[in-house]
């Protein structure tokens, strides 16, 4: 629903705010949920700080996924629109993949140690450093016109 709330609000307020600024939004909700989800490793945590959390992250995905569609589209010349927006796609299922795969082997080494709550807490740390590099790298997002170091 959060998801759904985000991408409303990326094109509910399109004409008045810089697109640019939906993606630096999107990351610290983004870092912000998934701070709080990593709360929940310890049991004195209510749970609903993790629902709460989660919403966030939604929210963040919801302006992310869609600012970062549109600005490929829109920063691409017409003849490139099909290549970069596959090469986003591709881009996306490869870092999801990646993370996937070294997450799990990171949880399994830990927890075959007897590490148990220490495989999730490199996992939501993890995750959580990937939000922050979203947040810095969201700043370097400039669209054509704007002062900055361009895309």
């Amino acid at each position: 629903v959060t998801w759904f709330v985000g991408s409303w609000a990326r094109k509910r307020f399109d004409a008045a705010v810089e697109p640019a600024r939906f993606v630096f939004v999107g990351a610290i909700s983004l870092c912000i949920g998934i701070g709080s989800v990593m709360l929940l490793i310890w049991q004195t945590t209510p749970v609903l700080v993790g629902v709460l959390g989660w919403g966030f992250s939604g929210f963040g995905m919801g302006l992310i996924y869609s600012s970062l569609s549109l600005l490929t589209l829109q920063l691409s010349p017409p003849s490139e629109q099909g290549k970069n927006s596959s090469a986003l796609q591709v881009a996306e299922a490869l870092m999801v993949a990646v993370v996937l795969a070294l997450t799990r082997t990171a949880f399994a080494a830990l927890e075959g140690r007897g590490a148990g709550v220490t495989g999730y807490l490199v996992w939501f740390v993890g995750s959580w450093g990937l939000a922050l590099g979203a947040v810095l790298l969201s700043q370097r997002v400039r669209v054509e016109g704007e002062v900055g170091l361009g895309v």
